[in-house]
């Protein structure tokens, strides 16, 4: 999933949102999975497994806290968009974000803003 600096400009909490949910989705795949695995991996395996969806979940979380503090705070949401805006006029080869940069830039805004 590309996410365009156009789309954060534009929408960037709607745009956000959209990322979230897919992110939600994608953890409900990973808890299926790890259900329908569980039975055949060693228990060291299970640790593993139960881990990376435990900080899968976590990140999901201070996503969606990022989202709210660019939501709540006019001046985040400035910064936000304007940072897009820059990247989108400065970048003569890029256009989108990679999805695990966007996530991790969204994430880091509550501790930022604080």
């Amino acid at each position: 999933l590309a996410v365009s600096f156009q789309s954060l400009i534009d929408r960037p909490v709607a745009t956000l949102k959209e990322i979230y949910q897919k992110m939600l989705v994608e953890h409900e795949t990973w808890e299926r999975k790890f259900e329908e695995r569980k039975p055949t991996l060693s228990p060291v395996g299970r640790k593993n497994m139960k881990r990376e969806i435990d900080e899968f979940k976590q990140e999901i979380h201070r996503f969606a806290f990022g989202i709210e503090i660019i939501n709540d705070y006019p001046i985040v949401m400035k910064s936000f968009v304007n940072m897009n805006r820059t990247f989108l006029k400065t970048s003569k080869k890029y256009s989108t974000w990679r999805l695990f940069q966007i996530v991790f830039i969204v994430s880091l805004v509550p501790d930022i803003a604080a």
